[in-house]
């Protein structure tokens, strides 16, 4: 387990696989989880840091968006 995951707040956040370069989150459906696949670790490390770790910002990520609605 990666010790970054103390800093994540996003409650839709589940995990990462930094072998496999992708973020999974709450799926849009019930029991379901939706995967974001990038080319690089890089990536996935700068998508974190801008929406997944900061209580402010992590409602401007458009996954994030997506399942807010799910909810409302």
């Amino acid at each position: 387990m990666s010790y970054h995951w103390k800093n994540i707040v996003c409650p839709f956040f589940q995990s990462d696989d930094y072998n496999k370069k992708l973020i999974r989150c709450e799926g849009l459906i019930n029991d379901s989880t939706l995967h974001l696949k990038f080319k690089r670790i890089k990536q996935i490390e700068d998508y974190e840091f801008k929406y997944c770790m900061d209580t402010e910002c992590y409602t401007q990520c458009p996954i994030c968006r997506l399942l807010l609605e799910k909810y409302e």
